[in-house]
């Protein structure tokens, strides 16, 4: 029965969203709580650790794709990194970053301390 109940379609979605909601938000605070679902899931049900560990190497790469998070580069107009963009002079308004670097920088630190924990 317990098969049967992994193998539907809406187990499969819950566990999607499970793993890629806090991926895809990438906050600390998201993390933080996705870390704790992913880690009651795979205590209360060591037979979800595959099936959970795919989904978050498919988040974690999408990640790699879109440059969030630890992937994401941005470069200011001082320094080496204002050569890289000479058409933009000292002083010249520049779009800043919908979100918070750092946050997403920390969300995937605490990513990583979850997959180590598994894997120690």
């Amino acid at each position: 029965e317990t098969d049967v109940k992994l193998n539907s379609e809406g187990f499969s979605q819950l566990l999607r969203l499970l793993c890629w909601c806090p991926s895809y938000i990438l906050t600390t605070d998201a993390m933080e709580t996705g870390v704790f679902i992913w880690t009651w899931l795979v205590s209360a049900a060591p037979q979800l650790g595959s099936l959970l560990l795919a989904e978050l190497v498919d988040a974690w790469l999408w990640t790699i794709d879109t440059k969030r998070g630890l992937f994401a580069f941005g470069m200011n107009n001082a320094g080496p990194a204002a050569k890289l963009r000479p058409q933009l002079s000292p002083g010249e308004p520049e779009l800043q970053p919908e979100r918070d670097p750092v946050e997403g920088i920390t969300a995937h630190r605490l990513w990583l301390g979850f997959l180590i924990d598994r894997f120690e």
